[in-house]
């Protein structure tokens, strides 16, 4: 604990990460194994440290490439690291992952509402909206692999048992309806896994084309530009 503070404390006030964790390991592992500490503990608590300190630094160079290439200044990339999200759920879960059980208690403690795709099924969009924030700002991002292998195989895990376009849509028009949409992203696309007729790559873009219609509905209704 203590070399985790001392190394965040460091990379947050030099806005250095490998730098300073490379000048600080060859300090702290002889003194770790003059009191038998676990040199795995050590580590983690080097990088982690330095990694945190960084990150949460203004001013450092990861900062700086990512506020850049974001096209933001460096205290709107800070800002957006702190810790501003409320609740997280999670709509679509099937098949096979690498998730323990242990995983899923967690993210319930914390919170989190977990629906895999079959109960979103049985429960009927307008059941699964009701547990969901209501009037919240959201921000959704769509993994293309929560949707069922027949119209999703272009993805490097598809499975059997996801969502429909249909179920997807209803969520979707539900969630605009509910708040403020601020952020919407797609992921998990890979055209070469893709079928001759491009299916995946038309349901993604079809979905986005849907889901940002939605929004812009929503908003003209309320009078938003």
């Amino acid at each position: 604990a203590v070399v985790f503070v001392l190394l965040a404390a460091i990379c947050f006030a030099t806005g250095s990460l490998w730098g300073m964790s490379a000048v600080m390991a060859p300090i702290v592992f002889p003194l770790g194994a003059a009191i038998g500490a676990n040199p795995l503990l050590i580590m983690a608590a080097v990088i982690s440290g330095g990694a945190f300190g960084s990150h949460a630094c203004f001013y450092t160079d990861a900062t700086l490439l990512s506020s850049q290439s974001a096209g933001i200044d460096n205290m709107e990339h800070a800002v957006s690291q702190l810790p501003y999200v409320d609740r997280m759920a999670h709509l679509g879960i099937h098949g096979i992952g690498s998730s323990k059980r242990s995983d899923f208690q967690d993210a319930r403690a914390y919170g989190a509402t977990i629906l895999s795709a079959r109960q979103i099924r049985a429960m009927g969009a307008q059941k699964v909206l009701e547990q969901l924030p209501q009037g919240g700002r959201y921000y959704v991002t769509i993994d293309i692999d929560a949707f069922d292998y027949s119209i999703a195989g272009g993805t490097g895990s598809p499975m059997l048992g996801g969502l429909l376009y249909d179920e997807a849509v209803d969520l979707l028009e539900g969630i605009a309806q509910l708040g403020e949409v601020i952020c919407v992203d797609l992921v998990e696309v890979s055209p070469p896994y893709d079928d001759a007729a491009g299916t995946t790559c038309y349901l993604a873009a079809r979905i986005l084309a849907d889901f940002l219609g939605f929004i812009t509905k929503e908003r003209e209704r309320r009078g938003e530009r």
